[in-house]
């Protein structure tokens, strides 16, 4: 998962630092945001993070 969310990124022409970091900080918040959801944060998976993006 995070790393299709860097490999977006620098297919967009991110820098490889500028894709590391965003990219880890979306999918963290995606995380949140999807256990949120689902008022449960150990009952998520990756299917819930990409609904979140």
């Amino acid at each position: 998962m995070l790393t299709g969310i860097i490999a977006g990124l620098l297919a967009q022409g991110w820098s490889a630092e500028q894709a590391a970091a965003y990219g880890v900080y979306l999918h963290g918040l995606s995380g949140e945001r999807a256990a949120y959801k689902r008022h449960h944060p150990g009952g998520i998976i990756a299917g819930d993070i990409i609904d979140a993006l």
